[in-house]
């Protein structure tokens, strides 16, 4: 047994904002949504290079399920997302305007260039690249 792919599923408020966000911002681009077309989806998925995410919108999240409640799901519910890129100041010199910025670029003491921003949806950004030796 083996996984052949990882993807994250951010729950939001607006799937079409949230994808805007991440096309502009972070490079990715839509591969699918349902509907396939229209100003509004239920669902959708963006790529870049090896990553992918997968938005729904949080109304759809309480029909696929009706336990455990959306709220107890809530209270468990706390990850960031990392994305390793190959110039982490490049990336904030590009996004920087149009974000909230949490911490600009710094040097981690695990190695990495490193800055955060919020998304849209206030999900936690990281975005590092090794320290050049």
């Amino acid at each position: 047994m083996s996984i052949e792919s990882y993807s994250l599923e951010l729950h939001v408020p607006n799937v079409k904002a949230s994808m805007d966000f991440y096309e502009r911002n972070l490079n990715f681009r839509s591969v699918a949504t349902v509907p396939e077309s229209g100003e509004s989806f239920d669902w959708g998925m963006m790529i870049n290079g090896g990553m992918s995410l997968m938005f729904l919108k949080t109304d759809q999240v309480d029909a696929l399920s009706a336990d455990p409640t959306k709220e107890q799901i809530s209270e468990h519910r706390r990850f960031d997302i990392f994305f390793k890129v190959d110039d982490a100041q490049a990336y904030f010199e590009a996004i920087h305007a149009n974000v909230r910025i949490i911490h600009p670029v710094h040097e981690t003491f695990y190695g990495m260039n490193e800055f955060s921003c919020l998304d849209i949806d206030n999900n936690l950004i990281l975005i590092a690249s090794d320290i050049a030796q």
